[in-house]
């Protein structure tokens, strides 16, 4: 940066911390204030179930396709770059749709809720396999769908102090799901079923889609 640029970007943010004393906001926010609010904690568990959809399905996507259609590596390989074709379709229509509508919410509920319907119905019409694979590529487009919608929430139900803590807190504890979810999938499919497997991840985004209704009507637009 030139050092006009650095002047303007100081001079900024002491004028920040000057309006900050005079209202009397805090500079900054503890962890300890960050953990206490439970809103925090409703966007850690959506997020946390979001990750175990999303990492559930793509670590075990090569599989669902091998059983699906009986065929080799190469084939797969092919067929499994299609789903997220569509998810490059899905992340910019949903956030366009949001940012047109100002609707948050809403657009974080409806790709969790037809994440978790192409999931189950994909599980359902084995028989067809074309059908099946469809909702696969269904799959896909919701992928990632609610989260750059998601991550347009926290700074509007944080305060500007706490909001950056919030985040990496959000971020740290949801990605957990990103180890549970495969490991389940796993389990239930090595002891049940593959079915149950997939339904497992269903189910955990139709609890994300439900917590995402929960959430306070500040974070729309």
């Amino acid at each position: 940066m030139s050092p006009r640029e650095k002047a303007y970007i100081l001079d900024a943010l002491r004028e920040e911390q000057e309006r900050k004393r005079a209202a009397g906001s805090p500079a900054s926010a503890s962890l300890r204030e960050v953990v206490r609010n439970p809103t925090i904690w409703l966007l850690i568990a959506i997020n946390f179930c979001y990750q175990v959809g999303i990492y559930g399905y793509t670590m075990w996507l090569p599989t669902l396709l091998k059983n699906l259609t009986h065929t080799g590596m190469g084939k797969i390989g092919l067929l499994a770059m299609l789903p997220y074709v569509a998810m490059i379709i899905g992340m910019f229509a949903t956030s366009y749709l949001s940012d047109l509508t100002g609707k948050r919410r809403l657009f974080v509920l409806l790709p969790l809720v037809g994440f978790a319907s192409c999931l189950a119905l994909s599980v359902l019409t084995q028989s067809m396999m074309f059908v099946s694979f469809a909702f696969l590529i269904g799959s896909g487009f919701f992928l990632q769908a609610a989260a750059g919608v998601f991550w347009a929430i926290p700074p509007k139900l944080c305060s500007p102090e706490t909001a950056g803590s919030a985040r990496g807190l959000i971020n740290a504890l949801g990605n957990l799901g990103g180890f549970c979810g495969p490991y389940a999938v796993g389990v239930l499919t090595q002891h049940i079923s593959s079915a149950a497997g997939v339904y497992s991840l269903a189910v955990t985004l139709a609890v994300a889609g439900l917590l995402a209704l929960t959430l306070p009507k500040r974070c729309e637009d």
